[in-house]
């Protein structure tokens, strides 16, 4: 192993960690910690002085992750905390890192002349990952999680991107002044004014805000949206089998919802207005299709 000493001890001290991260690549079932040690043991083989002593900190006092790693479990705290409010059995770990750190990091990995370092933003996500799925009981996915949670470690903040629950199914319209979706005042712009009477809507109901509502309730979602398959004219009905629908429901705190006895309140509630059939689950990509 050869390298510069001197130019090495520029960006000392430094933790095992982010030793053993200049060589993540390498090996296989050991973190960068193990691999760090092992590192280290062979650079004082090969230079015949005291390495530890002299270049190794604890990851609270690490130059090149400016401490990071030591924050692992913070992080996960942090996290977990703010998935409370939600049910989901599946997530996804970012992260946002200081470019500062990234560039250091990319310096420092470049003393030893191989490409075969990791990436600390790699590291964080892989270990975040495992130490929340420890304490959560739930498994890492990383192709369409229910959750994404983006961890800013400038600031200690978490960002929570929850997948949508898309509900397809065909809805009937019997009322012949009802719009498909809600109509926004064209005064006020949904604001709410005197011409529609603070509501914000042209129209007081739609087939969305009728066919929505007992759906957010249930699923405590921010916010819905309506993908119909075409529209018709606000007088016209709709007979037949229905239009096909699929009702977005974001931000949802619950996503396991009854779907039958949710069509039963819609149809009860507004029996002589509309009716919704056919109600599953679907994809995002169903709303394209349609």
């Amino acid at each position: 192993m050869e390298f510069d000493l001197n130019k090495l001890e520029e960006y000392s001290p430094f933790c095992f960690s982010c030793l053993g991260r200049a060589f993540g690549l390498v090996g296989f079932g050991i973190d960068n910690r193990e691999r760090g040690r092992e590192i280290s043991n062979q650079i004082e083989l090969s230079v015949s002085e005291e390495f530890d002593s002299k270049f190794i900190c604890s990851s609270s006092d690490c130059r090149v992750c400016d401490g990071l790693i030591s924050e692992i479990g913070d992080f996960v705290d942090i996290i977990a905390d703010e998935m409370t409010t939600f049910s989901f059995e599946t997530f996804k770990i970012g992260n946002i890192v200081d470019k500062d750190i990234i560039n250091l990091e990319s310096d420092f990995q470049t003393i030893f002349g191989e490409d075969i370092g990791e990436s600390i933003k790699s590291q964080l996500n892989r270990e975040i990952g495992i130490g929340l799925s420890e304490k959560l009981g739930l498994s890492a996915l990383m192709d369409s999680p229910d959750i994404v949670a983006i961890v800013d470690t400038r600031y200690n903040t978490v960002d929570l991107e929850v997948k949508s629950l898309f509900i397809e199914g065909n809805y009937n319209k019997f009322d012949r002044t009802v719009p498909q979706t809600r109509w926004p005042c064209n005064s006020c712009k949904g604001l709410g004014c005197i011409k529609c009477n603070n509501t914000g809507q042209l129209y007081p109901d739609s087939v969305q805000s009728l066919v929505a509502y007992p759906f957010l309730l249930a699923s405590g979602s921010s916010e819905d949206l309506f993908h119909g398959m075409g529209r018709e004219d606000i007088d016209a009905a709709m007979l037949g089998h229905g239009r096909p629908f699929v009702l977005e429901l974001r931000m949802p705190k619950k996503r396991d919802i009854d779907l039958v006895n949710l069509m039963y309140d819609v149809n009860s509630t507004n029996k002589s207005r509309i009716k919704i059939s056919n109600l599953k689950m679907v994809n995002r990509s169903r709303v394209a299709e349609l």
